[in-house]
């Protein structure tokens, strides 16, 4: 199966099977024979009627556009693929130049019909996934009529139609035992692919770790990362590709690089089945030089969260594992009682919570909720399946710690770095300016309710991006006097001076920090400087270095 560029998906377009039907009898008539396969996407029909127009036109333009695509790939360029149905559910490709040469040999029509079948698939997994939990229902069939002077030409073309739509729920079920027989040798041969996608730290644009993606071979249905999982867990198999799946994803594991992070996925059913792989495991761990602190495993069963068996024996054989929740129910707010277990550190929203975030203000405001939660008791909150700047954006303004999507770069399978466009650049500019201005109103927010812990931890985040935000050192160096920490406080007051030596809030500062010293005189000194450069647009700090020049010259 072949790459089509993006210019390639823009100009295909679906003609209707009205449009195309004097040339699809023509090459009937010319070519004596009739080769056709049917398409059902059945997943379109829950689309038009549960969601909003505007989400199945997505939905429809991008099917258009990948049945466009199979032309010059999957099928020949002069194959003709058209739709019947309004809904744009049904498709028929017919192909040209009969491929059968033997009127009882339909090996070959059967081998496109299944390569049609896996490439739609995995084209189409990633539109459909959110909304299904599954991949997309790709139903195909095949027929084939002579012609015959005797019968009406459109009348066999309707019956060849019948008869494929008739032979689909048939193709379907040798399509799952051909899944299965894949499936089996996978198991055998451990032949999986495995990639990785960063994960990036939405303030400082950084990669913190990778996702792995582990799948079954290319060019087949279970190629694709979830659709592959998704197989394995319907077909009660999970729990025999995890540990082949787990081993395989820290096989590169000595060129992640320090500090990252790894994240895989694990399954109840290996949990309670592990206590003779665990070891086995800790020992590929050591050969590959990865401690299990750089090791965040993946639940993605919300419920497996409340059963203690399960944790249980999961923090038995991994002692310490650091755990990440995926929660696409943000409506639920059930997710508290995953922000009071110490060992989850990262909870994730799915795709289906990210998609158009910036359009929804009901999904932010639970967003902005699930952030709160998360950050008061010390986790960070991860976006998945991120490709827009305006879902950057937004992610960044609820306060979402962690992202990852094709906006920054798609599964590969070595640890990449971020390949920066000058788009790229720009948008990460202004993403990382906007969080830095709303980490500082944070910090200012907290600073004036007296919660200096809080505004210290948030002007620390404004340095982290802005090093040079003075205001954010003069907050920051008050809250440390307020907090009694003196020595902190004078690494913020050498910034203010190496940035502003003429700034006046340092001497507010200094004085301060004179007074957590006991150095009355220099406090003084500080506080009288401070009130000869400020001006009056500082009232309220004004009126504090007066308040501590009187208290101080009454003692």
């Amino acid at each position: 199966m072949h790459d089509t560029s993006n210019e390639a998906f823009e100009w295909q377009e679906v003609p209707s099977l009205e449009h195309k039907l004097n040339e699809i009898l023509t090459l009937f008539q010319a070519e004596g024979r009739l080769v056709l396969l049917s398409i059902d996407l059945l997943s379109l029909i829950p689309l038009q009627t549960e969601y909003d127009k505007g989400i199945y036109d997505t939905a429809l333009q991008s099917v258009k556009k990948c049945l466009g695509s199979l032309s010059g790939n999957e099928i020949r360029k002069d194959d003709i693929v058209c739709s019947n149905i309004s809904d744009g559910s049904k498709y028929y490709v017919f192909l040209s130049r009969a491929r059968v040469k033997r009127y009882s040999d339909v090996h070959d029509i059967e081998k496109i019909a299944f390569r049609v079948q896996d490439s739609l698939y995995n084209k189409l997994f990633e539109l459909f996934y959110p909304f299904s939990r599954r991949g997309p229902e790709v139903k195909i069939g095949y027929a084939s009529r002579f012609f015959s002077r005797q019968i009406d030409a459109r009348s066999l073309l309707q019956r060849c139609m019948d008869d494929a739509s008739a032979i689909a729920p048939f193709l379907d079920i040798k399509a799952m035992m051909i899944r299965e027989e894949l499936f089996a040798i996978l198991l055998k041969e451990e032949n999986v692919d495995v990639r990785y996608q960063p994960l990036v730290h939405l303030s400082s644009q950084k990669i913190i770790g990778y996702e792995a993606f582990v799948s079954g071979p290319r060019d087949t249905m279970l190629q694709n990362a979830y659709g592959f999982y998704n197989y394995a867990r319907e077909s009660a198999r999970e729990h025999e590709i995890d540990w082949i799946s787990r081993k395989h994803a820290v096989l590169k594991a000595d060129k992640l690089g320090s500090g990252k992070k790894l994240f895989i996925k694990i399954c109840r059913q290996t949990v309670f089945d592990e206590a003779k792989t665990s070891e086995q495991f800790y020992t590929f761990l050591r050969e590959k030089n990865l401690e299990l602190n750089n090791l965040v495993f993946e639940i993605k069963d919300r419920t497996l969260v409340q059963d203690e068996r399960f944790l249980s024996l999961l923090f038995h054989q991994f002692y310490g594992i650091t755990l990440a929740v995926e929660i696409n129910d943000i409506w639920n707010n059930d997710y508290v009682k995953e922000t009071e277990l110490p060992s989850i550190k990262y909870l994730k929203i799915g795709i289906d919570v990210v998609r158009d975030v910036h359009k929804d203000e009901n999904r932010q405001n639970q967003i902005r909720l699930l952030v709160k939660f998360a950050h008061e008791s010390g986790k960070e909150v991860l976006a998945l399946g991120i490709h827009t700047t305006e879902e950057v954006k937004q992610l960044v303004e609820l306060g979402v710690d962690i992202g990852q999507g094709y906006y920054f770069a798609k599964p590969e399978a070595v640890f990449q770095e971020l390949s920066l466009s000058r788009d790229y650049l720009e948008d990460k500019e202004l993403a990382r300016n906007l969080l830095a201005s709303i980490y500082f109103k944070r910090g200012r927010d907290y600073f004036q309710q007296n919660d200096f812990d809080k505004a210290i931890l948030e002007f620390t985040k404004v340095l982290e991006i802005d090093p040079n935000n003075i205001e954010s050192y003069y907050y920051r160096g008050f809250s440390y006097c307020e907090e009694s920490l003196p020595i902190a406080v004078e690494q913020d007051l050498a910034k203010m001076k190496e940035i502003d030596p003429e700034y006046p809030y340092q001497f507010l500062v200094e004085g301060k920090r004179c007074e957590l010293r006991n150095y009355k005189s220099e406090a003084m000194r500080a506080y009288t400087e401070f009130l000869s450069r400020a001006g009056y647009a500082a009232a309220r700090e004004r009126d504090y270095a007066e308040m501590r020049l009187k208290e101080l010259g009454e003692k």
